[in-house]
Order: structure tokens, then sequence, then C-alpha cells
């Protein structure tokens, strides 16, 4: 679906993306990590044509991805950002029928299904409730399912999220996590996400992107990525990794001090 090829990207002359090299298959689930400064969100806008390349080659479908048009590109990919929702002065249901309008062709008004599809969606993120409400009055958790929701009833092939988990607590980190999952298996829908969370990359995830200082450290399944000398030499710490009791994969657990 998705192929990088030598992608090279500075900012002032200090290198910030390097020799990056990889390929993302239709229907993957695919995470980015790193510490903080180690590129991961540049790679992601330069993944999708946000962030202009210094150098190397980027293909969607087959295709250059400057061939795109940004319309274009936004039939095909639901991007999520870091920063979430600006301060807008819409309703729930009217940010979330925004979704659909790359979708709309020469239409000016959404169609009885795209009404629909937006209402299902919204359901499906327990938004209902807040349909009438404006984004100014709702809390960061409730605004970034706001977007989430915005960003999936596009219905893309490639759904972009720069730490999609940000401002949720425990049970809506989840919960949104389940329904990317769930959504990737029904459409076949790819994921490419940003995660500073390791154990959720894990357990989520088909591969992971290793970044360290710009470069792809390692990639591969979790099992291949998460091991203890890959965390030491990417995040400085030692970690204990044991398998998850029923899913398999590698999960960490951090050897803190505990004084007495």
């Amino acid at each position: 679906m998705l192929v990088a090829k030598d992608l090279q990207k500075s900012y002032d002359h200090s290198p910030v993306i390097k020799n990056v090299n990889l390929s993302i298959d239709v229907g993957k689930s695919i995470a980015i990590i790193g510490p903080n400064g180690s590129g991961k969100s540049t790679l992601l806008k330069l993944l999708i044509g946000e962030e202009r390349l210094d150098r190397g080659m980027i293909s969607f479908l087959g295709e250059p991805l400057t061939r795109f048009s940004h319309k274009e590109r936004a039939k095909y990919i639901g991007v999520l950002p870091q920063t979430g929702l600006p301060e807008i002065l819409f309703t729930v249901s009217e940010i979330v029928e925004m979704g659909r309008y790359p979708l709309q062709g020469n239409k000016l008004w959404l169609s009885a299904d795209d009404k629909n599809r937006v209402a299902d969606m919204m359901d499906e993120l327990e938004l209902t409730a807040f349909t009438h409400r404006f984004l100014t009055e709702m809390s960061g958790g409730e605004r970034q399912r706001v977007a989430l929701a915005k960003t999936m009833v596009q219905e893309p092939k490639l759904i972009v999220l720069d730490e999609p988990t940000t401002y949720l607590d425990l049970q809506y980190q989840l919960s949104i996590l389940d329904k990317l999952h769930q959504w990737k298996n029904q459409r076949n829908t790819t994921l490419l996400m940003v995660l500073h969370d390791i154990n959720l990359a894990a357990l989520y995830c088909d591969e992971i992107i290793m970044l360290k200082k710009g470069e792809i450290y390692q990639q591969g399944s979790p099992n291949d990525v998460i091991q203890t000398d890959h965390i030491k030499a990417v995040y400085g710490i030692e970690p204990l990794i044991i398998a998850h009791p029923t899913k398999g994969v590698p999960q960490i657990f951090l050897n803190g001090y505990a004084g007495g």
C-alpha cells in the first residue's frame, strides 16, 4: 500500500529523518515508537504528504504520493493529528459530519446514507449524548473521541494517528484501540500510528517501527522489536520483559527504585 525509500528530512541543516526505508501492507496495523525527539511525528507527516521530503520517494497505492492532490489524499487517508481538533464553534455532530466531505464529490449536502454513517459512528464511540454540544464545552478526552469519530467516519483505506490515546483515561484508551482493531479486521483498513506506550503497541499492532535519532533502529513483529537490548539502546533503560499471559506478546515492566 505504502512504500518509502531513502527518506531524508532536515530542519535548519539538522537531520531529523535519515535513510528511512519501509513498506506497509494493506490490512496491517503498524506502530511507530521511540523516545521524544526521535522523529516519530515528522516521519508520519512525511508519509502522508504533510511535510516535503529533502530526498527520497514515497508511493501510495502504486503511485507516487506527489501525484495525489490534497483532496484526493483525503479520500484515501484519514488523519488524527497529535494536536487534536482546534477551538472551533461547531457542535459534535457537525464536526463528525466533516469527515464525510471528501467523499461527497460535487454534492453540497450530506445524503441520508452519510447522516446514517455519522450517527452510527457517534454511537460506536459513545458520543450520541453530545450530539448538540459545542466542542468548546467538552473535555480533552471527549474532544479526542470526536476527532477520532471524524477520522473514522471518512472510511479511509489508511488511518494515520499521532498519539490516538492522548488525553484519554485507561478505559477509553482500550476502547478506542479495540475499535480501531475491529475496524481494521472488518474493512481491511490499514492503521499507522505513533504510540508512546510500548505495551499498547505490542498488544494492538502487527508490526513495530522503532526509531532512534531519526533512523529506523528495528522493524518487525512485537517479539522481534521489543527486546531488552533494543529497549536499552534506544531508551536508555533496562526493562523486565515478560509475555502477556493471554496474548503472548512482550510486555515491559520497569525496574524502578523502591526506597525504604
